[in-house]
């Protein structure tokens, strides 16, 4: 049985800057005991007090397990998460190969809808040897399970927001008279996270026994203009409440890459 993570709610609102981006890539092993009765609900209680990996460079914990039925992935993003909302959003690849093109493919979540809420109930995935994508809900005659969603908690930092870092651009005086310019105070910012499961049918994998590679990807998006109007007008983050390391991290790609042997 599954059940859709509760999503809370953020305010709409956007803001623009400027930053450099480039790629962040993690190659990891994953080779844990197995995780406790897994329910595909986003909330990843099953699999304990954390994740027992963490990639720093791609910002992700994850586990991976598998029995005979399912290859299970949960990924948690503890910030920056609203890059998912992106036109990319993450893809998990699964290949015999380190660089199989030609293995599984799934974008988790959907680009069928881009409500940050609506957008987990839907995936689109490419078959073994496939040449095209099929969208689908989270029930779905293919025995795919996944459930996730985004999370927020809230921060207090002097001159970290989006607003702060504007208002040091005002000139301190004018004509040699004093500005009126309002001092940055301390900014109630929000750390946005997000935490997903997959459940993947054995038989939709390249491989039944042996190593598989898997390739988790959260690409970025160069042009920050498209980045912002996507966080925050299409999908409704506030952005004026984004810190400025959040707006950067929109324009990297996220990389993580993993060794698994089945069981």
């Amino acid at each position: 049985m599954m059940k859709k993570l509760p999503v809370y709610l953020l305010c709409r609102g956007l803001c623009c800057l400027l930053f450099s981006g480039g790629c962040f890539t993690g190659v990891a092993h994953a080779q844990s005991s197995p995780p406790g009765n897994v329910i595909i609900d986003g909330q990843l209680k099953e699999w304990g007090d954390t994740l027992r990996h963490y990639d720093k460079a791609a910002r992700l914990y994850y586990d991976v397990h598998n029995d005979h039925d399912y290859l299970y992935i949960a990924l948690r993003r503890p910030k920056y998460a609203w890059k998912i909302v992106l036109e990319g959003r993450m893809s998990f690849e699964i290949g015999k190969e380190k660089e199989d093109k030609d293995g599984l493919k799934i974008f988790y979540p959907g680009h069928f809808s881009l409500n940050k809420d609506d957008m987990w109930n839907f995936l689109e995935v490419k078959k073994v040897d496939g040449r095209s994508f099929d969208t689908l809900t989270i029930y779905n005659d293919e025995g795919l399970l996944a459930a996730g969603g985004f999370w927020e908690r809230e921060q207090k930092a002097r001159q970290s927001s989006a607003g702060d870092m504007l208002m040091q651009t005002i000139p301190t005086s004018v004509n040699g008279m004093p500005a009126a310019a309002e001092v940055p105070k301390e900014a109630v910012t929000s750390v946005v996270g997000a935490d997903c499961e997959l459940a993947i049918p054995m038989k939709l994998l390249p491989a039944k026994s042996g190593t598989v590679y898997i390739r988790i990807v959260i690409p970025g998006e160069k042009d920050i203009a498209a980045a912002l109007n996507g966080v925050g007008y299409i999908s409704g983050f506030n952005m004026e409440r984004g810190t400025p390391e959040a707006v950067d991290d929109l324009m990297v790609e996220s990389k993580l890459s993993i060794t698994y042997s089945l069981k």
